[in-house]
């Protein structure tokens, strides 16, 4: 890129910047507009969103059960529409699987590519962390100790398939640690069964598991008090984890998550209240 180039993109982001508070106050009603006017004409349908919001139900309605298997006071252990719509979207944010088209709802077509850079950052902080965490374990460290020279290390080794090199990463930590052969064949074990996503280790399992819980509480939080105190929690949450590394990385998956939530719930809601009320039994008010 040359300088006028340079110079062009330079203006073009200043004028961006300066027309944002113009423009963003119009994004809602335009992207309303256009999606009523694709259902109209017939070239999308809400089918993939009717069954996210079925299944998102389906889930929590499972857990409020089995919290109340009694059925007292039913109606006020439901899921709210809130609490259904944040179960879906952690289901199309935190998961280790491939996302398929045939997965994303209709009402996130303009968002799929950013769906698709969540997984790949909750991926790599979930391998990454069990890593990094099942080497700690083995050289008997405090998990709550941070190594994020390590973490670098485990991030930099990944191949676009998420597998690493262990000889590379053995010898990386034999620069500044020694390690018997023993430890040597467990730490290529672990990473092979680690970046195996297909048949999930007990560690990647439990790094997966908290980080989803981790999300899911923030996402569900309620008032601005509930919200400061998790957030005034953040980092002591993720070192109770073993995850002192990931830190500032699942700060911004949350808060682009939140983003995106806040943005995305608001545009599709008359959509996703009329799918939810057709759905009835098993929602929180529901018609």
């Amino acid at each position: 890129m040359d300088v006028l180039d340079l110079l062009i993109l330079d203006q073009t982001n200043f004028t961006l910047m300066q027309s944002a508070p113009l423009l963003i106050p119009q994004a809602i009603p335009y992207e309303r507009r256009t999606f009523t006017a694709e259902l109209q004409s017939g070239k999308i349908k809400l089918d993939k969103t009717r069954q996210w919001l079925a299944d998102a139900r389906d889930s929590k309605y499972a857990t409020a059960m089995d919290r109340n298997p009694e059925g007292v006071n039913l109606d006020t252990s439901l899921p709210t529409a809130e609490a259904i719509y944040n179960q879906g979207l952690l289901s199309l944010v935190i998961s280790l699987d491939e996302l398929k088209p045939q997965d994303v709802p209709e009402t996130f077509h303009l968002d799929a590519e950013r769906l698709l850079g969540y997984r790949d950052t909750v991926r790599k902080i979930v391998i990454s962390s069990a890593i990094v965490l099942t080497v700690k374990n083995l050289l008997r460290r405090d998990v709550r100790q941070s190594w994020k020279p390590l973490k670098h290390k485990v991030v930099a080794l990944m191949d676009k398939d998420y597998k690493i090199d262990a000889t590379e990463l053995i010898a990386y930590i034999q620069e500044t640690t020694a390690l018997p052969p023993a430890v040597q064949t467990h730490i290529k074990s672990a990473v092979a069964k680690i970046c195996n996503l297909a048949q999930l280790d007990t560690v990647l399992r439990l790094i997966f598991n908290r980080l989803k819980t981790f999300i899911d509480v923030r996402l569900n939080a309620q008032g601005s008090r509930q919200r400061a105190k998790l957030a005034s929690a953040v980092s002591e949450t993720l070192v109770s984890y073993g995850m002192e590394e990931q830190i500032g990385d699942v700060t911004t998956l949350l808060e682009s998550v939140e983003r995106l939530a806040g943005y995305n719930r608001v545009t599709y809601e008359e959509w996703y209240n009329a799918i939810l009320e057709e759905l009835g039994s098993g929602v929180a008010n529901a018609a």
